[in-house]
């Protein structure tokens, strides 16, 4: 179902960037949506998320083509949150980027990265598995985080890492990006934890690095180019699909799930449309 006035016609398959603005602010006229500061999420401000249906703004629905499996476009909103840190990172052709962090987003990052034109990517995870996936993505080296300073050299041929991307969500993980960015080098803070940061303000003020954040993504750029990677294949999600649960068993097998074993799991697709499927 559509309400007046919008154009996109019933049964267009489409993605849901679920950011929500206020649309008045200096950061909405300015184009900046995501920092607005009345932002929120479907189903956080509003009803809907995790349900069998959700009214959502048209902005909100990105189209994409048939052929792009359903579950595969459900991961168009972490991707979103990747294009927009390397765009925050200035990734470009022969950078030498670092991702710390070998979650859904980091992996996604390390993808992206190397889609931006990066020569050489490490990635940090402290689970096998996720370093495996790493590679698999075009990581040229994945370590531990005890490995990593000691990496990092040799990884770039003693050039350093240009741009290094904090995607885990603990607090060791950003003192840790800072350290491995190079001299005159830059460090995007991607994940989101609670508590302060500390970091020798000694190294990064004599070394002129840069630290940045980059929050969440835009929807008139950073989406609608997320699905387009997926619509076209050069971002491959598939290997990220560890669960598939339907809506009733979601805080079992999903979130519960998650909090249980969270080495076991990436991402888990929530089908809302069959109680049972």
């Amino acid at each position: 179902m559509v309400g007046d006035g919008v154009k996109l016609r019933p049964g267009t398959r489409v993605a849901i960037e679920g950011n929500l603005f206020c649309g008045e602010c200096e950061w909405c006229k300015a184009g900046r949506h995501n920092i607005c500061p009345f932002s929120g999420q479907l189903g956080q401000r509003t009803d809907g998320g995790l349900a069998q249906f959700v009214a959502a703004p048209e902005y909100c629905c990105i189209p994409y083509a048939d052929e792009l499996p359903v579950e595969q476009a459900a991961l168009a909103e972490p991707l979103s949150v990747a294009v927009r840190a390397v765009r925050r990172g200035g990734i470009g052709l022969g950078s030498r980027v670092g991702v710390v962090g070998g979650g859904t987003i980091g992996l996604l990052t390390a993808q992206v990265a190397r889609i931006a034109g990066a020569d050489t990517v490490l990635l940090v995870e402290p689970h096998p598995g996720r370093r495996a996936l790493a590679s698999s993505f075009g990581a040229a080296v994945a370590v531990t985080p005890d490995e990593a300073e000691a990496a990092a050299g040799p990884a770039t041929g003693g050039h350093g890492l240009d741009v290094v991307l904090d995607c885990a969500g603990a607090r060791a993980a950003t003192p840790l990006a800072i350290r491995l960015t190079r001299r005159g080098g830059r460090t995007v803070l991607v994940a989101i934890y609670p508590g302060d940061l500390t970091f020798d303000p000694l190294d990064f003020l004599g070394s002129e690095k840069e630290l940045v954040a980059s929050m969440s993504h835009s929807y008139t750029s950073d989406y609608p180019d997320a699905v387009r990677l997926l619509e076209t294949g050069r971002v491959d999600v598939r290997p990220l699909i560890t669960d598939r649960v339907a809506l009733p068993d979601v805080v079992k097998a999903g979130f519960e799930a998650l909090v249980a074993e969270p080495q076991n799991h990436l991402k888990v697709v929530v089908d809302p449309r069959q109680p049972d499927a």
